[in-house]
């Protein structure tokens, strides 16, 4: 009897021994595969069908059945019932923000305005009537109410862990909203023309860093929680809550504006900042971070985190004017199946959007050697054939370079997650917690409103945006400053730093655009001659 219980005793031991051994083969392998998108597990084919199908957006979009193997920019996918055809998008592109559109015709608001304020005070004021007709005040109250009514699908646990996954992650994120949602995102050119036709990210590295770290506010508001108040939650008007609505409001006012514009040419382009876009943008900011995630870890989120942090933009989406049939965050495989769809509609990179990518890139950078290390960093997260459609140039030695700082980066994050032991993972969690807070306090005592505060710049008028055929370069535009070493830092620091002087620059354009700190506001004149 004993010896039978002493050998299945062994026996167990022998299997512990087994799988601990596996679990660490497996873990070894993972930590030690390149960091780059062809090893990210969830994008590759278990299988692929004969039919390998591509196309352009000026070719006819072929007959697609489920299980086709579709490919563009290095990025394969197989075709199923969740994806969606060009048919099916197009119309998207003609819907706007209705409940928005309608509040900004009710109020009528100046660029300095703050906007949600204003929609406060008159949609709670008991003499609403007094100032407005009736059905104005109804617009205006349906809106407050619609909004601050949560849907039913909302499992505000998940919210709070999707927030969770945010912060622990921390940096990784902010890696992958840079290089692969934001430089990525300017692969599609419908999506880059607003930026250029407002200027938002196109002016000088002041201002656009300005824009980003305004991004990065909206978001610190998102996952940090003040004194046990819900940001996200409507009831008490959270913070979280209110930035987003602030940034829908700034969507609005930009729509508002190129939609009065004669240069914006709606039939072709769709309304500016549309439907699809939303979708896009959402997307940028939820797949597109699990995505770079799992490429620096080398595995994926588990599904819960990963979930979670759909569904925790999911309800951002909804409050950023994203209608709910249209909303991609469904779940992660919705999620997937959207962005590839929308890829295969809009993305291809123009001249544009080389512009743009290059710009950007340059603005964040502090010298040619930091530059360098950016193109490559991008080129990792981007893919080859992407990068280079955005002529992202190759440098094969710090090439090296950036792979030992990915490597670096996944054994922070495997720390970051508990592999190191949980006393690591809670010192890492409340470091990445008080960066936030410190960034957020900055923010917020300088003032981030999303406010639409300046017309976009003369380089980008009616006459260039719609020239034919003209190639658009770096050189156009507004040449840029060095500011700060890394991505994340450029928003940081941003955030944690207060501007009080006027910078003037003169462009190759013969334009000078002098930048005012201290009131938030953009000067433009003409170069004198001689």
């Amino acid at each position: 009897m004993h010896k039978h219980l002493d050998a299945g005793d062994a026996s167990r031991d022998r299997s512990k021994s087994h799988h601990a051994a596996v679990d660490l083969s497996t873990s070894l392998k993972q930590f030690f595969s390149a960091p780059s998108l062809a090893n990210v597990a969830s994008r590759q084919l278990v299988y692929t069908r004969w039919r390998r199908l591509t196309w352009t957006l000026n070719e006819e979009e072929p007959n697609l059945h489920n299980g086709d193997t579709v490919e563009k920019y290095g990025q394969k996918f197989m075709w199923s019932p969740l994806h969606k055809t060009r048919r099916e998008l197009q119309p998207l592109r003609q819907i706007g923000d209705p409940d928005c559109d309608a509040v900004l015709a009710v109020l009528d608001p100046q660029p300095d305005d703050d906007i949600l304020e204003m929609l406060f005070d008159r949609a709670d004021a008991s003499t609403a009537a007094s100032t407005c007709s009736a059905e104005d005040d109804k617009v205006l109250r349906d809106f407050v109410l619609r909004y601050s009514t949560v849907p039913t699908w909302v499992d505000w646990n998940m919210i709070r862990r999707g927030q969770q996954v945010f912060i622990r992650y921390l940096p990784l994120c902010g890696l992958a909203l840079f290089y692969i949602s934001l430089v990525g995102g300017f692969s599609v050119p419908l999506i880059t023309k607003v930026l250029r036709a407002t200027g938002y990210l196109t002016s000088g590295s002041k201002r656009v860093l300005r824009r980003l770290a305004d991004t990065g506010h909206m978001i610190c508001e998102c996952v940090i929680q003040q004194d046990d108040d819900f940001s996200l939650q409507p009831k008490t008007r959270g913070e979280g809550w209110k930035a987003v609505l602030r940034v829908r409001f700034l969507h609005g006012m930009v729509r508002r504006r190129l939609l009065q514009k004669s240069y914006w040419q709606s039939d072709l382009w769709g309304v500016p900042i549309n439907q699809e876009d939303m979708a896009a943008t959402l997307l940028a900011f939820s797949y597109n971070v699990l995505i770079g995630i799992e490429m620096i870890l080398g595995h994926p989120l588990s599904p819960a985190d990963e979930h979670a942090y759909i569904h925790f933009w999911r309800y951002i989406g909804w409050v950023m004017g994203v209608q709910e049939e249209y909303n991609p965050c469904v779940d992660v495989m919705h999620s997937k199946a959207a962005l590839e769809s929308i890829v295969m509609h809009l993305l291809e990179p123009d001249h544009d959007s080389i512009a743009v990518a290059h710009h950007l890139l340059r603005t964040s950078a502090h010298s040619e050697w930091s530059l360098r290390f950016r193109y490559e960093l991008c080129r990792c997260f981007l893919g080859d054939q992407l990068a280079d459609a955005l002529e992202l140039p190759r440098h094969r030695y710090m090439r090296h370079l950036v792979t030992v700082f990915l490597y670096l980066l996944r054994a922070y994050g495997w720390v970051a997650e508990g592999t190191a032991g949980r006393l690591l993972e809670t010192k890492l969690h409340r470091l990445h917690s008080f960066a936030l807070r410190k960034a957020l306090e900055r923010g917020r005592s300088r003032g981030s409103t999303h406010q639409l505060q300046a017309d976009p710049p003369v380089e980008y008028s009616a006459e260039q945006l719609t020239m034919q055929g003209r190639r658009l370069s770096t050189d156009s535009l507004p040449s840029p400053s060095p500011f700060s070493s890394c991505p994340f830092n450029s928003i940081s620091s941003a955030l944690l730093t207060t501007p009080s002087i006027d910078n003037v620059g003169m462009g190759n354009s013969g334009v000078a655009v002098e930048y005012s700190y201290s009131n938030h506001l953009i000067k433009i004149r003409s170069k004198p001659k001689g």
